[in-house]
């Protein structure tokens, strides 16, 4: 029986300090290679397999309530939801896991579709919240 072990897809480039693009590039793709290929190699040791998913905004939204957040040092704020102060990294490993079951936000999507997506399930969650606003 395999178990699974959910990871952020790390194929994605993401933007950062400049070295120049093509320093920038190799060095994003070597790390994230290297991280990708570890936890193959784990998981495949402990006879388990890595499923991808899309990570973009899950250190950046509420486990809790869905909305958007800010991440400060190692604690997340709820700023325009619930108000919940949690454990940042625990609240990202919560949106991973949840990532798994979400159909409409694939591991392909774009990250300004993701937060459009976060954005409108923000704002309903808020009104069946708040109907009177």
């Amino acid at each position: 029986m395999w178990m699974r072990r959910i990871s952020e897809d790390l194929t994605k480039t993401f933007k950062s300090k400049s070295y120049g693009k093509n320093a920038n590039r190799r060095l994003s793709g070597w790390v994230k290679g290297l991280m990708a290929e570890a936890i193959d190699i784990v998981a495949s040791r402990r006879g388990s397999r890595v499923i991808l998913i899309n990570a973009a905004y899950t250190s950046q939204i509420c486990s809790k309530c869905g909305c958007l957040g800010k991440r400060t040092g190692d604690r997340f704020h709820c700023a325009f939801g619930c108000g919940a102060v949690m454990q940042a990294d625990q609240n990202a490993a919560v949106n991973v896991k949840a990532r798994l079951d979400d159909k409409e936000l694939h591991r392909w999507l774009s990250f300004s579709k993701v937060k459009q997506i976060l954005l409108e399930r923000c704002r309903r969650s808020d009104e069946t919240a708040h109907p009177e606003l």
